[in-house]
């Protein structure tokens, strides 16, 4: 018996991305050569970071370190034995569907380095008794929302600079854009005007 395919699960947009509040829809896809007893199948939605870091004591002693932060963790019962344990799975593939939500906070997006990672997993787990417990896991890829309730962030910018050209005159800048803060795929908008005092050319 084996739990197949796992990594059903139905992209939202052409970089199958996810992020907070999106619900993933998939499925967990099961296949037994014979009739199997089952005592549950069971849908897992994981978020996690771990980290690692070093430090050293003198010439000698060097001590890793490491440490797990967990955002979200899970459980869905998709399928369930009745009292007297006994719920039949026959011969053949079974399509057990699942749904679930990312909650709608702050959640760093997937990472991962030489030091450490950000894991957000969906897993699968099918318990028999008086046997090993079958799993199945696939990543998929968290982009957290911008946070745009930092003070400032909405204010728009200004900034201005002016050199004197030794001989010539004076050359100055003015920058403007309408605001400190951009999410992801918004356009950056950004004036300047350049005011040349001098005989010198310049180029912009």
């Amino acid at each position: 018996m084996t739990i197949h395919n796992f990594a059903e699960y139905d992209a939202i947009n052409s970089r199958n991305t996810f992020t907070n509040g999106d619900t993933i829809n998939g499925r967990i896809i099961v296949e037994v050569s014979k009739e199997t007893t089952v005592q549950s199948i069971i849908f897992v939605a994981k978020g996690k970071a771990r980290v690692r870091w070093s430090e050293h004591y003198g010439r000698i002693q060097h001590h890793v370190y490491w440490d797990d932060e967990q955002y979200y963790d899970i459980k869905h019962i998709l399928r369930e034995s009745r009292q007297d344990g006994t719920e039949i799975i026959d011969k053949g593939r079974h399509v057990f569907p699942f749904a679930f939500k990312i909650p709608d906070s702050k959640i760093p997006s997937s990472f991962k380095s030489g030091i450490g990672n950000i894991h957000h997993k969906l897993k699968a787990e099918l318990k028999q008794s008086m046997k090993l417990t079958k799993k199945a896991k696939t990543h998929f890829t968290f982009v957290s929302k911008a946070d745009m309730d930092i003070l400032g962030l909405l204010e728009p910018q200004y900034g201005s600079k002016s050199v004197k050209v030794f001989g010539s005159g004076i050359i100055s800048m003015d920058v403007q854009s309408k605001r400190m803060g951009y999410k992801q795929g918004r356009d950056l908008k950004v004036s300047v005007e350049l005011v040349n005092n001098s005989s010198r050319s310049v180029k912009a």
